[in-house]
Parts: structure tokens; C-alpha cells; sequence
């Protein structure tokens, strides 16, 4: 697991940027829910002192393509792809997007369906 100092970085990337919900640890991956979108995110660090963010969304780590690269370790079960960002900037940068994105695609299929 990630020093004290990395896992106490990760909980506030997650909550300072809407995903305020604390779902546990799998191995050296930490999960977050959000009481304000469906989406979920894992986080963990690296050796190398990157850090990698996960989604439960593919169309959202697709749209964040350019804001990190593919990570080349394993990923933890349930998620649909991943990032790794070189600093924890980079990282709070990242997860507001996704934040952002995963609000407005909740949005946009909830309009959809009431239209039909």
C-alpha cells in the first residue's frame, strides 16, 4: 500500500473534486463513489510518484486522452479504463474533468429518456 502522506494526496484529489464517497482500497488502489454522480474512480500512485486514475466510464477516459497516458500495470476489477498523470496537479486537473464530464453525460441520457 502507498505511504500515508500518498493515500492522504489521493482522498482529497477525490474529494476535492467531487467524489466524496469513500468505497474502500483494493490492493494499492483506492475507490470513490460521488453523492453527485454515478461514475466511480480508483486512484494509486507509483513507484515513479505518478498517479493513476481510473473510471467506470469508457467515454469518459476517452475524452480525457489528452490530459494523461494509458498506465502499463494492472488494473483493479471494475473499471473501464485508466490515465496516469505525471504530478498530483495534473491529477486534481483530471478528476474535476471527469467530474465534470460524468455529471453532463448523466445529464444528457436522463434528458434523452424523458424525450422519448
Amino acid at each position: 500500500m502507498a505511504s500515508a502522506v500518498t493515500v492522504t494526496l489521493l482522498e482529497k484529489a477525490a474529494t476535492d473534486n467531487g467524489f466524496d464517497l469513500d468505497l474502500g482500497h483494493e490492493n494499492d488502489w483506492l475507490a470513490f463513489g460521488g453523492s453527485q454522480t454515478k461514475m466511480r474512480v480508483w486512484l494509486s500512485a507509483t513507484v515513479d510518484s505518478e498517479f493513476v486514475a481510473a473510471t467506470s466510464r469508457a467515454d469518459v477516459i476517452a475524452a480525457l486522452s489528452e490530459h494523461g497516458v494509458a498506465p502499463t500495470g494492472p488494473l483493479p476489477d471494475g473499471p473501464a479504463g485508466a490515465l496516469r498523470v505525471g504530478d498530483i496537479a495534473s491529477l486534481h486537473r483530471l478528476l474535476r474533468r471527469a467530474f465534470q464530464l460524468s455529471r453532463c453525460l448523466t445529464r444528457c441520457s436522463t434528458l434523452s429518456r424523458e424525450r422519448r
